[in-house]
């Protein structure tokens, strides 16, 4: 068992010097002494800072501090003062000052490290879904040619001709597609205006598209693949003429609702649209699936409303000032301020 630290000096000397926030708490989690902070809403008991969540772990790391004299290391979760939480590196040391027992608590935010980490575990399964979906339907492709080929071994027929035409750019679409997903996983993101990218998108599709309104958002060159499929979907299966998009923002969010004058879709497919692989033709399937992969790549959602008149999409993105507000730094607690 390791030897207490015996602190002969006044801890508050040592303290106030660490550029970290610093408590000293008693068994009961009871706040002792704590650097950076203002007597305004300041808390008694340090466990009242954890999420609640992760506070059971919390009472159990920090009584087996006292219990076994010992030094440890706990991530948690901690409340912020609006409500929201940052990952916290919690660093104790077991001291007895005047033979009573202590513990420094020592916190680092390291929600940036953790949200580096899950972006690079996020992009890795993403990756290796890639792969394995290209695999996969390549080789359907192939096999599908192969088997035409076969066919055409026996006998000359034209319509074997075309299917295998359309076998080799069904493969190339998906190539494509998947080179799509590949790049809004990789591509930094810069600021983009939703009015432009859906105006130049336009021109590509024999469409009358309307805009009303504008905003920015966070987004790469994928923020067009989104449009093109959304537009493209609308062309080829809703059958429409005409598209009306209406992009709004109320300082926190991006909203942008796209209604066209299709054939909308049924209440027995609405909830399938988006899946891997679901199409009501002779598509790839990948087309809407792709488009919400990429919405969600910029932290955003995409859903469909019931509509009496063609097929209503929504779409909804964090405002560039909501991404500036986090990048800012985080105001951790009212009272303790990393």
């Amino acid at each position: 068992m390791p030897t207490p630290t015996m602190l002969l000096v006044d801890p508050k000397e040592v303290i106030e010097k660490i550029p970290a926030l610093v408590s000293v708490v008693n068994s009961k989690g009871e706040i002792v002494y704590s650097n950076k902070t203002s007597e305004e809403g300041k808390k008694e008991n340090f466990f009242e800072y954890i999420h609640p969540e992760d506070r059971n772990k919390a009472y159990n790391w920090i009584h087996r501090i006292f219990r076994e004299k010992m030094n440890n290391t706990l991530l948690v979760r901690a409340i912020t003062e609006d409500e929201q939480f940052v990952w916290m590196e919690m660093r104790g040391i077991y001291v007895e000052i005047n033979s009573e027992p202590y513990c420094i608590i020592l916190c680092i935010d390291v929600s940036d490290r953790i949200e580096v980490q899950r972006k690079s575990d996020s992009l890795v399964e993403y990756l290796k879904f890639l792969n394995s979906t290209l695999r996969h339907d390549i080789s359907n492709t192939l096999t599908r040619i192969h088997l035409f080929a076969e066919l055409l071994e026996e006998e000359y027929n034209p319509k074997i001709v075309e299917k295998i035409k359309e076998s080799v750019h069904s493969g190339i679409s998906l190539i494509r597609k998947m080179k799509e997903l590949e790049s809004s996983a990789n591509e930094a993101k810069k600021s983009y205006s939703i009015k432009k990218v859906v105006e130049e998108v336009a021109k590509s599709f024999n469409l009358s598209v309307k805009v009303e309104g504008d905003a920015r958002i966070l987004a790469n060159e994928g923020i067009y693949s989104v449009f093109e499929n959304l537009f493209g979907n609308a062309l080829k299966h809703g059958n429409a003429s005409e598209i009306r998009v209406c992009i709004s923002e109320d300082g926190k969010n991006v909203v942008v609702r796209l209604e066209d004058n299709g054939r909308g879709i049924s209440e027995e497919i609405i909830g399938k649209i988006f899946d891997k692989g679901f199409t009501t033709g002779a598509g790839s399937g990948l087309g809407l699936y792709i488009v919400r992969k990429i919405v969600e790549s910029y932290n955003g959602e995409i859903w469909t409303e019931k509509s009496e008149n063609g097929a209503v999409f929504v779409l909804k993105f964090p405002a560039i000032d909501s991404w500036k507000l986090q990048s800012n730094g985080r105001v951790l607690f009212k009272d303790m301020q990393l």
